[in-house]
């Protein structure tokens, strides 16, 4: 049990544990036949270990932003334009896979 003393003890982190929707800014990316494309996109998250996300990363949800951006731009380098619309949902796929397995390397 833990008691919280009013103006001695303060709340150092206060984190929501409910699911949050950020836009991935603009980026950039180059295809495999060295076209370039300008792709965006919605990243769902929700912390569900408050002590990591607390002292772990300093800013998980930029965190989390940055690795969805940088494995979206190496999946499209792998593509060709024609490939990219096609295999979308595998991209999807991909940034998922990545964002777990970041998920277990900070565990």
């Amino acid at each position: 049990m833990h008691f919280f003393i009013p103006l001695v003890d303060r709340i150092a982190f206060v984190h929501s544990l409910r699911e949050e929707v950020s836009n991935v800014p603009d980026q950039t990316a180059v295809t495999q036949d060295n076209l370039k494309v300008q792709v965006d996109g919605v990243i769902y998250f929700k912390i569900e270990d408050p002590h990591l996300a607390s002292y772990g990363a300093e800013h998980p949800f930029d965190a989390a932003i940055q690795v969805a951006q940088g494995i979206m731009r190496s999946a499209l380098g792998k593509l060709t334009l024609d490939n990219a619309f096609k295999e979308r949902e595998n991209i999807n796929d991909e940034i998922v896979r990545g964002a777990m397995k970041l998920q277990h390397h900070m565990a």
